[in-house]
């Protein structure tokens, strides 16, 4: 099964928002007779077992995706059983590489979500900034996971959708 690994700071806001709304569209589009991709969360400084923020769960919840999840750190085991790690910001690309500095080949494997800036942690500032993070995360996620899809075609590796 190939996972998709998001990563933030403490795996309470961001990379749980990220993994459930990456699995929800993984679920609706992995074709019949596929292998079946996982999305799967972890934070740079994150403490193990944290519930995710109230306002993460809500904003999930009013986008019909329950979340129960618990916070996990990142480890190296982790990004080396990723297909691929994205990170919320470039200062976590750079956390994260440096758990694996001296394997270039899953350094390779870690990514900013978003290439064009930083996905802002929400923490603290209420339902409506979460609710923003939510809607970028849902715009972006698609055609990362999409790009993903493409490249392993074009390789001839990973699951076909056709």
């Amino acid at each position: 099964m190939d996972t998709i690994l998001f990563v933030c700071t403490g795996n309470t806001c961001r990379s749980p928002m990220a993994e459930a709304i990456a699995q929800r569209w993984l679920d609706g589009e992995t074709a019949p007779g596929t292998r079946p991709s996982l999305a799967a969360s972890a934070g740079i400084a994150a403490a193990e077992g944290e519930r995710a923020t109230p306002e993460a769960v809500e904003t999930l919840a009013a986008m019909g995706i329950q979340w129960s999840g618990r916070s996990k750190p990142l480890t190296p085991e982790m990004i080396a059983g990723a297909r691929i790690v994205y990170c919320m910001t470039r200062g976590h690309v750079r956390a994260a590489q440096a758990m694996v500095a001296d394997r270039p080949d899953l350094v390779s494997r870690i990514h900013p979500l978003d290439p064009e800036s930083d996905i802002e942690d929400p923490i603290g500032l209420g339902r409506e900034a979460y609710e923003a993070v939510a809607r970028r995360l849902a715009g972006i996620i698609p055609a990362r996971l999409k790009e993903l899809t493409s490249d392993a075609d074009r390789a001839g590796i990973g699951p076909s959708r056709g």
